[in-house]
């Protein structure tokens, strides 16, 4: 029986679809692995924020925090945490080591080690990097597999860093972010190389929400952490496994949920999870097809404007891939929330809520196309003839 592989799990702080081909020459080492790698162009995330992306992906479930009226919890989890397992534990139980790796400023410094593992946060990235290596190398001559998450937080927007500072502009600031977390990224795998782990380590690497400048409204500030609209949902995702997949890229739809069955079921096919799914539970991408992807940026009990910014209101949003049914709850104006559908494929800002040339009945069902009047150029009748009217009416439905 062949041995299962390391896997390293690449953390893409703040890196949508659209920022990655925007910043594409700033991210050269994300898209050269991206080129050897099995892409997932259909890939969402199901959170908008750092901390939820996480959660998500760590437990493969997008309702363990459901019934908790507050996020992030310090102290008080929910009742049936029991329930759900971590993608590291299950690492764990079958005889990995553990490291996790991480530069949050907005956090203590840590360096926890133990006899199964390690926890880093460093904000000194190369020093992170080198860290890192160690650990992958000690692994190695003691002759373990290993899980490692690595977070490079340098490209959050809000990010602290001299270099960051000294742009000019947003574009500047973001150009210098990226091509930060593409060096770290860079020292990371050529370590790889250098330690001989190349061939035998699995990469998935993934964007865990994307930033937006204000377009859908101010927002108290944020730039994510709002309703799930594509520039902040669609994110990228690959995976590396050499000798397994070759270069290639799939439209198969893909959730952040997704990605903790489909890592166990890469390392460990014969070995199931043993703990229970949820109709949130994540699917194995090369078992299973999935209908539809789910976002949120708030839990189904969390309470609005309880964020430490006093900020965020609820939305949601599903998409087949093509389409995105976005529903928000406007929070103290409700008149401003409602349902949006848009085309991400082809309207990846969401700037134009399809709805508008629809008719809607009491119940919120599309009852008729209404094209405007003004609109007589071929552009928008080629676009909206019957055909392509009905196949949009049956996605929304």
């Amino acid at each position: 029986m062949e041995k299962p592989k390391n896997l390293i799990v690449i953390h893409l702080e703040s890196i949508s679809r659209t920022n990655l081909w925007q910043y594409r020459n700033d991210l050269g080492t994300v898209w050269r692995l991206m080129s050897r790698s099995l892409q997932f162009n259909r890939f969402f995330s199901s959170a908008t924020s750092t901390v939820m992306a996480y959660t998500d992906l760590s437990y493969g479930d997008s309702s363990l925090f459901d019934s908790c009226p507050v996020f992030p919890l310090t102290k008080r989890y929910p009742k049936n945490k029991e329930a759900f397992s971590e993608l590291w534990v299950e690492c764990l139980a079958r005889g990995y080591r553990v490291f996790n790796f991480s530069s949050s400023p907005y956090h203590k410094r840590v360096e926890d080690a133990g006899k199964f593992g390690a926890a880093v946060n460093n904000p000194d990235i190369p020093v992170l990097c080198e860290k890192a290596l160690g650990r992958m190398a000690a692994a190695k001559r003691e002759g373990w597999r290993f899980y490692a998450y690595f977070w490079d937080d340098s490209s959050h927007l809000a990010y602290p860093s001299p270099i960051k500072d000294r742009a000019e502009g947003v574009a500047g600031r973001l150009r210098r972010a990226y091509a930060l977390i593409d060096a770290s990224l860079n020292r990371l795998l050529s370590g790889l190389v250098e330690l001989g782990l190349w061939d035998e380590t699995v990469v998935i690497g993934f964007g865990d929400h994307g930033d937006e400048a204000w377009s859908h409204g101010l927002n108290r500030g944020y730039c994510h952490c709002l309703v799930p609209y594509a520039s902040l949902a669609w994110t990228p995702m690959f995976i590396f496994d050499p000798g397994r997949f070759p270069p290639a890229i799939t439209g198969q739809l893909a959730s952040m949920v997704d990605l903790k069955a489909t890592a166990l079921g890469l390392l460990f096919p014969d070995q199931p999870s043993q703990f229970p799914r949820t109709p949130f539970s994540g699917l194995d991408l090369f078992r299973e097809r999935r209908e539809f992807a789910f976002s949120q940026n708030m839990f189904a009990l969390q309470r609005e404007y309880s964020d430490p910014e006093r900020g965020m209101i609820k939305g949601y949003a599903a998409t087949d891939g093509d389409y995105r049914l976005v529903v928000s709850s406007g929070g103290r104006k409700p008149e401003e929330g409602g349902m949006e559908l848009y085309c991400d494929q082809a309207d990846p800002a969401n700037s134009l809520n399809l709805l508008k040339f629809f008719r809607l009945d009491r119940e919120g069902g599309i009852r008729r196309f209404v094209q405007p009047p003004e609109a007589v150029a071929s552009n928008f009748t080629c676009v909206f003839e019957p055909p392509r009217v009905e196949s949009l009416r049956a996605a929304f439905n």
